[in-house]
């Protein structure tokens, strides 16, 4: 039996514990080789952490370098938007022009005309549907009837072919049906046209004629608008 079978609870004996190498007779190594690889380790391990540290910091700075990079790029407003089509030349719309008179005619000018009615509103007398002014009016002051009428006098004879009501902005007050008749004496009246009016601006067309005076006769009744002329146009020679 050996020396450590005769020791009392398997403990050595300080004098066999530790040679100058720091191994004891079993070849465990304890004490200073511990310490070292402790140091080691303990030198290691902050070396290692920082690298790894400073490897992730600088991977997050090259990326936030990049983004600020992408978002201060500058941004073309003049890029075409997928899927829009932009006409690279687009037209105005052409302007609409209504000429009351035909070609080889002209608007006759207002000196000296009077105007009667059957009916009238208060202050909208028949003089204001040849004042120049879309602004005022004449008007039946009712609802527009049947045999309602409004009669122009030009002071003198004139070849004329075309005339306008004009009801401007007071929108419905045109007449639902008319009948234009011309006179030369004011005492026999023959028709020349006949139809229904249009919101604002009614047309009346006829052959040439020479007359002196014009009337016009509500041929159909407007339930809820006046008859009303803001300008009245006659065209001829």
């Amino acid at each position: 039996m050996g020396v450590l079978g005769l020791l009392p609870g398997c403990q050595l004996p300080e004098d066999l514990f530790l040679d100058d190498a720091g191994v004891d007779s079993l070849g465990i190594m304890v004490d200073d080789g511990g310490e070292e690889n402790d140091a080691a380790l303990a030198d290691a391990t902050p070396d290692t952490a920082d690298d790894d540290a400073a490897d992730a910091g600088a991977a997050v700075a090259d990326a936030a370098d990049d983004l600020a990079a992408e978002d201060s790029s500058p941004v073309d407003m003049g890029a075409e938007m997928p899927g829009a089509v932009v006409p690279s030349d687009a037209d105005a719309p052409d302007a609409i022009v209504i000429s009351p008179c035909n070609p080889g005619s002209q608007p006759l000018p207002p000196t000296g005309w009077t105007g009667t009615a059957s009916a009238q509103s208060t202050k909208e007398t028949p003089a204001k549907t040849f004042d120049g002014m879309l602004t005022t009016r004449w008007s039946t002051g009712k609802d527009a009837a049947i045999g309602d009428w409004f009669r122009l006098d030009l002071q003198a004879a004139h070849t004329i072919n075309r005339l306008l009501l004009d009801s401007g902005p007071f929108s419905g007050d045109y007449p639902r049906g008319y009948t234009l008749s011309l006179s030369i004496d004011d005492v026999t009246y023959h028709p020349v046209s006949s139809g229904a009016g249009t919101d604002q601006q009614t047309i009346i067309s006829f052959p040439a004629e020479s007359a002196r005076y014009m009337k016009v006769t509500i041929t159909a009744p407007s339930t809820g608008k006046w008859w009303s002329i803001a300008e009245l146009i006659v065209c001829g020679n």
